[in-house]
């Protein structure tokens, strides 16, 4: 009768790979990484490229990757709103629910933000040595902080909360879109692109000592820029879960 229990333990857990939002999360950040990947080869070789002709006719005196910040905000920004109009419908279909979809999309947000940081940071690093070997200036702004050195923690951290922050908005703008229509989807663009803009006024240099001040300094500015965040992550978990599907007739 033994022989027939069943498994405990370590043997028991790793024969369940994951919860539906665990699985919902993996299925939805793979799609990301398909077209993400083409992304940053693209964005790596153009830095590469762009930094050997600057330098041979010119003297720059501050890191090209750094100025492609925009591209890693807008980019995930756009593919997320891609997630949240078009996989919403094929989930239910499958027969799971709207909260393991929820889940696994803010799941898969995070994931892309903070991957998208760290190959950020990873880059920077790699450009810096690249650029001190030359002997060519490098110079890069670290939450409002014009800065010869990487410090990788706060490099992470500050872009961790501008990309997180961006495919969040894209979540909420796409269910918004989605269960809404284009009018109101458009009329709300100010409340759900509007913490993307806010997060770059309070983290960039040429507004940082103005706007920090007025919120506590910088430890205030990271603090909103947090709480942004969890705000849209609810409101877009409010907005999924009450989001009309059409089932495809049969």
């Amino acid at each position: 009768m033994t022989a027939l229990t069943a498994p405990t333990g370590p043997v028991a857990r790793t024969a369940r790979p994951g919860g539906p939002s665990i699985r919902t999360a993996r299925r939805l950040l793979a799609a990301q990484l398909s077209v993400g990947r083409w992304f940053w080869a693209i964005l790596f070789a153009a830095v590469v490229v762009l930094g050997v002709v600057l330098h041979r006719y010119a003297e720059p005196d501050a890191s090209v990757l750094a100025q492609a910040r925009q591209a890693g905000i807008w980019f995930p920004f756009s593919m997320h709103i891609v997630l949240a109009t078009s996989h919403l419908a094929p989930h239910l279909a499958a027969g799971m629910t709207r909260r393991t979809y929820v889940r696994g999309a803010i799941a898969c947000a995070v994931a892309v933000g903070a991957l998208y940081a760290m190959l950020m940071t990873v880059g920077l690093l790699v450009e810096r040595w690249w650029y001190l070997a030359n002997g060519w200036t490098w110079r890069m702004q670290v939450l409002g902080v014009e800065t010869e050195q990487v410090r990788a923690g706060l490099v992470f951290l500050d872009h961790t909360l501008t990309f997180v922050l961006a495919t969040l908005c894209g979540l909420l703008v796409g269910a918004v879109y989605q269960a809404r229509g284009g009018w109101w989807g458009t009329l709300m663009l100010p409340f759900t692109v509007g913490p993307i803009l806010l997060t770059g006024g309070l983290l960039t240099v040429e507004t940082l000592p103005t706007a920090a001040d007025v919120v506590g300094g910088t430890p205030g500015a990271i603090a909103i820029v947090v709480l942004l965040a969890v705000i849209v992550a609810f409101a877009f978990a409010a907005v999924a879960r009450r989001t009309a599907v059409s089932r495809p007739s049969a």
